[in-house]
């Protein structure tokens, strides 16, 4: 955990292919403590789309329809609350239901 306990990892990034994208993946013996999540599905794409989130290969934790231009975010529990895997080692996969592009970002901490 960092010295701040307060301080959070930040991540964004891009998927475009229809199926699973890791976006966050812990170190050996960690897991994911997810504290924010937001989607947005560009306004270029041509159709709209679902994405699920999830941990490892459990059940999604959010399942979000996207049209072209739509932002989804979470801020889980504001600060108080947080996502966590059930096991260590468990990556944080995005499923994109098309081929079309969806923005994200995260904040998160790897711990113990």
């Amino acid at each position: 955990m960092p010295a701040d306990p307060h301080l959070v990892l930040g991540l964004s990034g891009l998927i475009s292919g229809a199926g699973d994208t890791a976006i966050l993946a812990p170190p050996a013996g960690q897991s994911v403590r997810l504290f924010y999540l937001c989607l947005g599905c560009l306004g270029t794409n041509t159709a709209s789309l679902v994405v699920t989130a999830r941990f490892g290969a459990n059940p999604a934790i959010y399942t979000i329809p996207l049209v072209p231009g739509a932002i989804w975010a979470r801020n889980i529990g504001a600060g108080k609350f947080y996502q966590q895997g059930q096991a260590v080692d468990e990556t944080l996969i995005l499923n994109n239901s098309t081929g079309e592009s969806v923005c994200w970002s995260a904040e998160y901490l790897f711990l113990p």
